[in-house]
């Protein structure tokens, strides 16, 4: 029997007739609504989407996402592809960007890719060549259009040193290194260039992320989550070459890096003093990541690392700027958890920049915090913040005028960051409070809606009452969503354990600032936001860019410029008093530390990596030897 070749087209049509029909019926006027336009915000914390993807079909985006018409705007082409000279790619990009307004460019790689399977095919000939035209497919010539497209991923190939390798393990490489290679072309491309420098907020936040769809699975994997480490994001990418556009018109990197952890490690080795080894490896990671992503190569040092327990700290600075004059570098710890142990608490890294002409300069100070947890925990939080206060002291600014300690507040500029854990306090009764079954997320989605809630977090009323972070500023937290408590692997799902939260904050303060002025600071606040796409923690990590003011002119009055640094200026209500037995109080603790992270430690080996199953085998144990020394020491009769 003959096959009318027009068939499959029929058939096409007909199942496009029918799901029409059935759209249509479980929602009547879809697709009146959906000819108005579209707004694509499917995918990414539910912002606007831009997903460049693979034209393989099996990877339809609306489909592995569960999207519907209208949800994400989609450029899709042979091996996910964004090579720097295509006008095709450029003009979906700048669409997207500029008039549909999206926030979230998404490069979608997946496994088994037959365009980067020839690539690696080509790259594994032993007649590739180390320069010159490459050629992926050979039955076609060079000048042929897939040739031509495939080439910079053929190239890309060669570069990997997979020669050897074998395919099944090769070609997952070459997948994720495209990924990566079109998420940097993509940063370099005009029209992210200038969204980066506008001076519209929205465009200076247009992320971008890189994903591995697994054919074999049905899953979408973030390359942050796969990497697991917090100093591989690609998302980094992004802020960075965001704040050099602000900066100067320029690719620029920034002069200092701060990067802060809480529970850097679990708690039981954090308390038992393992957390140095953790902190060394994540130095190097950290600073191969900041120079692998800076716009222009530069080249940055570790001006300081310091951490106690779980809290940890580290600042790098730029080799051409900060690095290469830095000076009277310190670093402090302290815990404020029971009996001060380091559970909770804070580290501090202090250092000065020498003017350009040779006077004084500045002092910064950079503070991690980790602060009491729990809603109902709001006193506890407000004397964690005093301890720290007190007791996280740094030697005097200038010796030759007093030999007592300093406080965080004697500096030219402070920056405070960390898990603080204050929530958010909606009256029961109140309209904005969330209904039972209502879903967090889709309400946190409105900005109108954070911007109300934001009337009942926790820190910004204390901050208003004088109880707490006095002095220091903070950019609108409401603009993202709240950072905590997420769903652990979900980009934009929240616990029902926990009412959403901005536990996590970057607060910060210059010696210019009026003391009196809540909201304003002589500090810009280039980018200050969350990474939703990272998921292996209830956290999602937040990123500020800072531009601080110009330094004083060197013919200031010698009280400032010659005998110490300008220093902040603090309410007259509040004066910070450093405790005289800070440093007791600190080795206490650091002993209780040690003491029960150890046993903590023990019984955790007991129980082959559970706590509890080590408390049970070593009441078991003790039950058992006692019962044996009674067997081999039997009762004495007369």
């Amino acid at each position: 029997m003959a096959t009318n070749p027009h068939d499959v087209l029929i058939n096409l049509l007909s199942a496009n007739s029918q799901w029409a029909e059935d759209v249509e019926a479980d929602e009547p006027g879809f697709f009146q609504q959906s000819a108005k336009g579209q707004a694509p915000h499917h995918v990414a914390n539910d912002q606007q989407t831009l997903w460049i993807g693979c034209a393989d079909s099996r990877v339809p985006e609306s489909v592995i996402t569960g999207a519907r018409p209208g949800e994400i705007f989609v450029h899709r082409n042979i091996a996910n592809q964004f090579p720097l000279d295509d006008v095709s790619s450029e003009s979906v990009l700048a669409y997207a960007v500029d008039h549909l307004g999206v926030q979230h460019v998404v490069v979608v790689g997946h496994t088994e890719c037959g365009g980067a399977a020839a690539c690696l095919n080509a790259a594994q000939r032993p007649t590739f060549p180390e320069d010159g035209p490459v050629l992926t497919i050979p039955s076609l010539p060079y000048e042929n259009s897939l040739n031509r497209w495939l080439e910079p991923l053929t190239t890309l190939a060669g570069s990997l040193h997979l020669s050897t390798t074998p395919k099944e393990e090769a070609l997952p490489v070459v997948v994720v290194e495209n990924v990566k290679m079109q998420v940097e072309n993509l940063s370099k491309t005009p029209t992210l260039v200038n969204a980066w420098s506008s001076d519209d907020l929205k465009k200076r936040n247009v992320w971008l992320h890189g994903w591995i769809y697994n054919l074999g699975t049905g899953l979408l994997e973030d390359l942050k989550g796969v990497l697991g480490l917090p100093q591989d994001l690609v998302d980094w990418l992004a802020p960075t070459l965001q704040v050099s556009q602000f900066l100067s018109k320029e690719r620029r990197a920034p002069d200092i890096v701060a990067v802060g952890f809480q529970e850097l490690l679990p708690l039981h080795l954090g308390l038992s003093g393992f957390s140095k080894a953790v902190i060394e490896n994540r130095n190097a990671l950290i600073l191969s990541q900041i120079e692998a992503n800076a716009p222009n190569k530069e080249r940055f040092s570790l001006i300081a690392k310091v951490v106690n327990a779980g809290v940890a700290l580290l600042v790098y600075g730029r080799d051409e700027t900060v690095s290469r004059t830095v000076c009277d570098v310190d670093t402090t710890w302290t815990g404020s958890g029971p009996a001060y142990m380091g559970n909770k608490g804070a580290v501090g890294i202090r250092f000065r920049v020498p003017g350009s002409e040779g006077n004084i300069g500045e002092t910064f100070t950079f503070v991690c915090a980790h602060l009491a947890a729990h809603e109902e925990n709001l006193a506890t939080r407000l004397a964690d913040y005093q301890h720290i206060v007190g007791t996280l002291l740094f030697p005097p600014v200038a010796p030759t005028e007093s030999k007592s300690p300093s406080t965080i507040y004697n500096t030219s500029h402070l920056f405070f960051l960390g898990d603080l854990n204050f929530r958010l306090e909606i009256p029961p009764q109140h309209p904005l409070a969330l209904p039972p079954n209502a879903d967090p997320a889709r309400v946190l989605d409105q900005e109108s809606i954070r911007e109300q809630l934001k009337e009942f977090d926790q820190l910004l009323v204390e901050r208003r009452k004088g109880t707490v972070l006095q002095g220091l500023h903070e950019g609108e937290f409401w603009k993202f969503k709240c950072s905590y408590k997420y769903v652990l692997g979900e980009v934009d799902k929240y616990s029902p354990k926990r009412i959403p939260s901005w536990t996590d904050r970057v607060l910060y303060a210059t010696h210019t600032d009026s003391p009196d002025i809540l909201d304003k600071s002589n500090i810009t606040n280039v980018l200050y936001t969350s990474i939703p796409g990272y998921t292996t923690s209830d956290h999602k990590p937040i990123v500020c860019m800072l531009l601080l003011p110009p330094t004083a002119p060197a013919d200031a009055p010698a009280d400032v410029q010659v005998s110490k640094p300008p220093m902040l200026r603090l309410p007259s209500t509040y004066t910070p008093v450093a405790d005289p037995r800070a440093n007791l109080k600190r080795y206490v603790g650091r002993s209780f530390d040690r003491i029960i992270g150890i046993c903590w430690y023990i019984l955790v080996l007991l129980g082959a990596g559970s706590g509890v199953v080590g408390v049970f085998n070593f009441i078991i144990g003790v039950g058992a030897w006692t019962w044996w020394k009674s067997k081999d020491n039997p009762p004495i009769s007369v």
